[in-house]
């Protein structure tokens, strides 16, 4: 295990850079944190760079990482607690992070052999974006595209929230009227979610090829997008409250789509 020492190596420098999100989308790499979120990362065999360690992370648990670590011939240094610390984005650090290679997705290598997508347009909490990347993982989604506005897949708060789950399924940023457009070409049906929608989320067949399009927080979304989708669909609320997390939302109309395929496939 190699000894970092100084604030000014080039490995903590990176590490820190990392925290920027022009520098993860310029290099392509991302930092995770925390002995579960590493313990994923390699059992899915993400592409992970190198991994530091803090010198008071000791156990049982941090040993067995340890030796995975060693096995895939992935590089680990260790740290003095107080550098590992300014090197971390949390307040309290689980004592081990890891610099992750983002993989190449484009828009057209997720929607080439998919029938069923993730649009997510403009939406700025990131651990919204995180519960759906999660959810959508849960509910066997081909992929997720997000628009250049929404928030960055790979902060740090979005991958926490992810759960592990950036590592099973694609998520990339392009042009969202872009990739309706060449959905539609590809036989999809896309579906905004809406107050403003004309039907029940029920009421449509998700068996063919779906893209479900979940908008900003607060404004919905966007017009353009709204006007090429197929269908507005609505979540029926007859309680007092006026609307869903985002999140929530999503959730709901993802697992219709689950029900809906599970039950023909057993007919």
């Amino acid at each position: 295990m190699d000894i970092i020492k100084s604030r000014d190596n080039d490995i903590l420098k990176l590490a820190r850079k990392l925290k920027i999100k022009k520098y993860r989308r310029e290099l392509g790499l991302y930092v995770i944190e925390g002995l579960r979120f590493i313990e994923d990362a390699v059992m899915s065999n993400a592409p992970v760079r190198f991994c530091m360690c803090s010198e008071s992370l000791k156990g049982e648990r941090a040993e067995r990482l340890f030796k995975n670590l060693h096995d895939k011939s992935i590089r680990l240094y260790m740290l003095k607690d107080e550098l590992f610390k300014d090197t971390c984005d949390t307040k309290n650090p689980q004592g081990i992070i890891a610099i992750i290679e983002r993989k190449n997705y484009t828009v057209e290598s997720i929607r080439k052999d998919a029938s069923f997508l993730i649009l997510a347009d403009r939406l700025q909490d990131p651990g919204n974006l995180g519960t759906i990347i999660r959810t959508a993982d849960a509910a066997n989604a081909d992929g997720i595209i997000v628009s250049d506005g929404t928030v960055d897949p790979y902060s740090p708060k979005v991958l926490r929230s992810t759960m592990g789950s950036i590592f099973h399924i694609p998520v990339v940023a392009g042009d969202l009227i872009d990739a309706i457009k060449a959905l539609k070409k590809q036989g999809f049906n896309v579906y905004a979610s809406s107050l403003d929608g004309d039907n029940s989320y029920f009421d449509f067949d998700y068996c063919l090829k779906t893209a479900i399009v979940i908008g900003n927080e607060a404004n919905g979304i966007d017009e353009e997008i709204f006007n090429l989708s197929d269908k507005f669909i609505k979540i029926p609320m007859p309680g007092r409250a006026e609307s869903l997390n985002a999140a929530v939302a999503g959730g709901i109309l993802m697992f219709e789509v689950v029900k809906q395929r599970m039950s023909a496939a057993f007919k």
